[in-house]
């Protein structure tokens, strides 16, 4: 493992991140079950991924831009036998599933990393179902004991807001904890 994945790892994988995130906890509160499809947009570690293709049997897409991240994800895939696990690179500003592809879309703690906010969130409406969802985690716009500067940071007003803009009808928020909060998106 290079220096660049071990440090995401720790990051990532952090004791307290994966606490208030709840990967397994918050896919069922989502409504992720087996039979569905998944894409994880910008999967780091596959925090997300493993446990959804562990989940579901069907395709799960760990998708992203760092071709270390792709290759640790790979190997996480053949140590953990996740046959439908799809470690798929990003390139631009397009995501590289056809329309209409997913079930449930989640995007956790990356958003803030995008220039073109409002495309993404564009993109992530146009990659799940009719029927899908899609739900993006962001750091509170305070300070809290981890994630980025304030200044990259997306309040959750401006988060719904864009999400509106994008076309999508319904918009939950749900505080996480006292890093993070997540908001549910539906067509």
């Amino acid at each position: 493992m290079n220096i660049f994945v071990e440090k995401m790892k720790s990051k990532l994988e952090s004791e307290d991140r994966i606490n208030e995130l709840s990967p397994k906890e918050t896919l069922e509160k989502l409504g992720f079950k087996d039979g569905m499809i998944l894409c994880d947009i910008g999967a780091g570690t596959g925090l997300f991924s493993n446990i959804a293709a562990k989940i579901s049997s069907n395709s799960i897409y760990a998708l992203d831009i760092s071709d270390d991240m792709l290759e640790y994800l790979e190997e996480k895939k053949k140590e953990l036998s996740l046959s439908n696990l799809i470690p798929t690179k990003v390139a631009g500003d397009t995501l590289p599933l056809e329309s209409e592809k997913a079930d449930l879309a989640i995007m956790v703690t990356v958003l803030h990393e995008v220039n073109n906010q409002k495309e993404m969130i564009k993109e992530i409406k146009r990659v799940i179902k009719k029927d899908g969802r899609a739900f993006i985690v962001e750091f509170h716009n305070r300070e809290t004991p981890f994630g980025p500067p304030l200044s990259r940071r997306i309040d959750s007003k401006d988060l719904i807001s864009l999400s509106k803009e994008a076309g999508f009808a319904k918009v939950e928020e749900i505080n996480l904890g006292i890093n993070m909060y997540g908001i549910i998106l539906e067509k």
